[in-house]
């Protein structure tokens, strides 16, 4: 049911982007996960790909023990 609702906000969206947060965070609830993160790829000429963070989302209720994405290894 939550994948319904995520492609119902997407279609309805103007910036898709603007919705991630509670998109993020409908995926990661239905699921029983802690953190969500969507990465962004984007290609180099030449070089290959560089990754980054679009999105992500923290359960408030682990907070403080979970930092922000900033370094993934």
């Amino acid at each position: 049911m939550a994948a319904v609702r995520v492609v119902r906000r997407l279609r309805e969206a103007g910036d898709w982007q603007r919705e991630m947060d509670g998109i993020l965070e409908t995926l990661c609830r239905a699921m029983d996960c802690q953190r969500g993160i969507l990465f962004r790829l984007r290609e180099l000429p030449g070089q290959g790909f560089a990754q980054s963070v679009a999105a992500y989302w923290i359960d408030p209720l682990f907070g403080g023990e979970l930092a922000s994405p900033t370094v993934i290894m």
